[in-house]
């Protein structure tokens, strides 16, 4: 469904992010199924031990990672800001990473991923203090424009005349 509504509109940033995200799962339950069954836990920052094992998890979800990794590249080029898809990307690149055959290219694409998580958690800043700098604003202009005024804020009544 997704890659039909990209088909209809090139655009949409949420079905590119939605393919990045659904290629992860699948990779990740792939591969973590895998491991727990041959009794080995990965370390995410660092390639899989066994090289078999790292060769045939790299044949049978190679393709998904790089696909993810496309589809969110690409709903970050429509928006910069969608951290979202800035913190997938780096999932992508860190079970990249325990696929890889040396270290040296391993710590790569940790080092990668870690930019896009530190540039995610500081789009995520900016948008939170926008968000409460418009709250505050709104709050703000609400209590200006309240009818009828606040008791504390009018003038007291004249005293009458006698």
């Amino acid at each position: 469904l997704q890659r039909r509504i990209v088909d209809v509109d090139p655009n949409y940033k949420d079905a590119y992010y939605m393919l990045g995200v659904i290629a992860w799962i699948k990779s990740y339950n792939q591969m973590w199924t895998r491991l727990a069954g041959l009794g080995m836990k990965a370390e995410r920052r660092s390639p899989i031990p066994d090289p078999a094992i790292r060769r045939s998890l790299r044949a049978g979800v190679g393709e998904q990672l790089d696909d993810g990794m496309k589809q969110l590249s690409r709903a970050v080029e429509i928006d910069v800001n969608y951290a979202d898809a800035m913190n997938y990307l780096s999932h992508l690149l860190r079970e990249k990473a325990t696929l890889s055959d040396s270290k040296a290219v391993a710590s790569g694409y940790v080092r990668t991923a870690d930019d896009w998580d530190a540039k995610a958690t500081k789009v995520r800043k900016k948008q939170r203090n926008e968000w409460l700098a418009g709250r505050m604003k709104a709050s703000a202009d609400a209590q200006a424009y309240a009818w009828p005024p606040s008791p504390w804020i009018m003038r007291p009544a004249p005293p009458p005349a006698r």
